[in-house]
């Protein structure tokens, strides 16, 4: 699909791609951790091997009599609903969605042995869109290194329209708040675009 971006389709249980960021899984492949893509049997967003159900209920077996658990419970931040779930246990939800983006990835959240939910984990979320510009800045950077030329114009309207997105994305919206693995693109992104800068 052009630069270093993998389309994962697969026939067996997993397919491995060219590292997390060039990766895009088909249905019914989800990536997983390794950001590699794996089958997701039932639909949940999350890979067979991650996924100690394969129910959607977020939880495999009905809690004995007396057993700790945390109830369902649907957070402040980020308004994700998380089911029942035995003590000790991580849940895995998908990731809180965007108007404006395809959000990809999973939210984690522990049970914790007393029966309490522990915080939300959103650090392996981020969007589609935020990872074209590092791609996109990736394949501009390779490209000059390789060749050790100026940037032509081209690059300029590259840069521009990566810069573009990146301001759209994450202006304030009401109710949207951007997530932290989005952040750290945008700041990868905006790092490698300085650097460009300083080589020319």
């Amino acid at each position: 699909l052009g630069g270093r971006q993998s389309l994962c389709i697969g026939t067996g249980i997993s397919c491995t791609c060219s590292g997390q960021r060039g990766c895009m899984c088909v249905t019914p492949f989800v990536r997983n951790r390794h950001g590699n893509c794996e089958i997701d049997s039932d639909g949940d967003g999350i890979p067979d091997s991650e996924d100690k159900c394969k129910n959607k209920t977020g939880i495999c077996d009905k809690p004995e009599e007396g057993q700790i658990t945390c109830p369902p419970n649907t957070d402040q931040e980020w308004q994700l609903e998380w089911p029942e779930m035995k003590h000790s246990e991580v849940a895995h939800l998908r990731c809180p969605q965007r108007e404006r983006r395809n959000v990809t990835g999973l939210a984690e959240r522990r049970c914790n042995s007393d029966g309490t939910w522990g915080e939300v984990d959103v650090n392996a979320c981020t969007s589609q869109e935020f990872n074209n510009n590092i791609l996109k800045t990736e394949s501009l950077v390779n490209t000059l290194n390789a060749t050790n030329e100026p940037l032509t114009e081209t690059d300029m309207e590259v840069i521009k329209d990566i810069t573009a997105q990146l301001t759209t994305f994450t202006e304030p919206v009401e109710n949207e708040t951007i997530l932290p693995g989005e952040l750290r693109t945008t700041t990868f992104v905006l790092q490698q675009i300085e650097k460009l800068g300083e080589s020319n």
